[in-house]
């Protein structure tokens, strides 16, 4: 007989599998990018790719790790905020504070703000440097009321601030009690 950690184990990851099935036309939307990406690296062009991935966690204790959520959009407002930093009137270790809402409409390059955010307050990140060219700043997002979370942003401050980088996904219903752990990467990749 199946323990029970094994069955929640099982189902966890039947749960993450339809989520990914339902995300994927937002993965496919990635795919030209993350394509151009991977050629530039191979000619030696520079790259800059982010990616977000999600841990659900439930009021009961479970958890279902999501994997991949997205890859996109690096604002304008983000990369003039990222520019700034080299005149030494912005930093960069500021962009660390994950937001997330309830917003559909598709993330642009043009935005400065979620589209409907949750109301909750902003979370700082643990940020970490894995690799030399990966940033990587993680948040676990708590819910107090049910939702159907599908925006993510990632802010300079704690509030207003700009919206380094913003996604928009299948939504991750969440319950009182439930949080997300968000995992925002940056991966810069040399080029000559």
């Amino acid at each position: 007989m199946e323990t029970s950690t094994r069955i929640e184990s099982r189902a966890a990851k039947a749960e993450r599998r339809r989520y990914q099935l339902r995300n994927l036309p937002t993965r496919m939307r990635a795919l030209p990018l993350l394509t151009a990406a991977k050629l530039a690296r191979k000619i030696g062009l520079p790259v800059a790719i982010t990616e977000l991935r999600a841990v659900h966690h439930k009021a009961d204790g479970s958890e279902v790790d999501l994997g991949v959520l997205s890859n996109l959009i690096v604002t304008t407002a983000g990369v003039n905020y990222l520019a700034s930093t080299f005149l030494n009137t912005a930093e960069p270790e500021t962009i660390n504070f994950s937001d997330s809402g309830t917003g559909v409409t598709a993330a642009a390059i043009g935005d400065t703000a979620l589209q409907t955010p949750t109301g909750n307050a902003r979370v700082s990140g643990t940020q970490t440097n894995p690799s030399a060219n990966l940033y990587r700043s993680v948040a676990t997002l708590p819910y107090t009321t049910t939702l159907a979370i599908t925006e993510y942003g990632i802010f300079s401050a704690s509030t207003v601030g700009t919206l380094f980088d913003h996604f928009v996904f299948s939504a991750v219903n969440v319950v009182n009690g439930d949080s997300i752990t968000f995992t925002f990467t940056l991966t810069l990749t040399a080029g000559g």
